[in-house]
């Protein structure tokens, strides 16, 4: 039987995530906190995977000789001492790596990352603080929870009630709204909340849905700006696509995905091998294959 929750987007957590552990800690959910070493690879010009996630695997990699392979190492290694992030805004990923890591490096490893994540026309537009945040937080342990984030969640919603707070799930045609005295959240099947302040988290559209109304100043502003997302497909296979948890990928016209995750070899599936794979996600349909794939 499948003992973990099944999630709409794939997670882990660094060693240096340093927030997570302090509030497992404050809401008694430390115990289900796992870290591992799974197995990534990054795909070469040549198609195959390699892995690179380490100084020797550096110095293993077949695309680039000693000379580059060095010089990379040593930019690599300043930035993970290097803190002041701040002067890197000042400078595209692009023209620092090719001062620093060289034009064979960034063409191969790290120009087909921001592509990937920003898209051609974006790719050479992003600072260099955004790459030194990724590359400064890597850990090569990765962490997850025992049965699935949603148990991590529910440590904290059991926290917070203790507390005295009050959790609505599941709201549905919310609307925030401003009376003389205070604001009033309403939601079909909650009824009218009063509250003195709201703070709301959601996406500039989604907020506009719900409070649009009293700051539409900031819904312009923001709706008005230019922004990404992420499409995500999850796959449920009947047998294994390979030996790895994370496949960098090389987008291409014919292949658009920056990655495939293969979650069920980093987290136990813990359910039967079925005959056939079916769709992840359905009204009400719980997992029944061994293995999962996020694209």
């Amino acid at each position: 039987t499948w003992n973990s929750t099944l999630e709409l987007y794939y997670h882990h957590w660094f060693r240096t995530d340093k927030f997570v552990l302090k509030y497992a800690k404050i809401w008694q959910a430390e115990l289900g906190i796992e870290f591992k070493r799974p197995s990534t690879v990054i795909q070469t010009d040549q198609h195959d995977f390699v892995q690179l996630d380490s100084a020797k695997s550096l110095l293993q990699f077949p695309e680039l000789n000693l000379p580059e392979k060095l010089r990379m190492g040593a930019a690599l290694a300043f930035l993970k001492l290097y803190w002041n992030w701040h002067k890197l805004e000042a400078v595209t990923a692009e023209e620092w790596c090719l001062k620093y890591i060289g034009k064979e490096g960034f063409e191969r490893i790290w120009k087909p990352l921001l592509v990937g994540k920003f898209g051609e026309r974006h790719a050479a537009e992003v600072n260099m603080a955004w790459l030194w945040a990724r590359l400064k937080c890597r850990t090569s342990e990765l962490g997850t929870y025992r049965g699935g984030f949603d148990n991590y969640i529910q440590c904290a919603e059991r926290w917070l009630e203790q507390k005295g707070a009050r959790i609505f799930k599941d709201a549905k045609k919310i609307n925030v709204d401003r009376t003389r005295d205070c604001w009033t959240v309403a939601a079909l099947n909650h009824g009218i909340q009063e509250h003195d302040a709201v703070v709301v988290a959601a996406s500039p559209r989604a907020f506009a849905a719900l409070a649009g109304a009293h700051a539409p100043e900031h819904v312009r502003a923001t709706l008005g700006q230019p922004s990404l997302g992420v499409q995500v497909i999850i796959l449920a296979l009947n047998q294994k696509l390979g030996e790895h948890y994370w496949y960098s990928l090389k987008r291409t016209v014919m292949q658009p995905f920056l990655a495939a995750i293969e979650h069920t070899n980093f987290v136990d599936a813990g359910c039967t091998l079925p005959n056939t794979s079916r769709p992840a996600l359905k009204n009400g349909i719980k997992p029944t294959s061994n293995w999962w794939i996020w694209l």
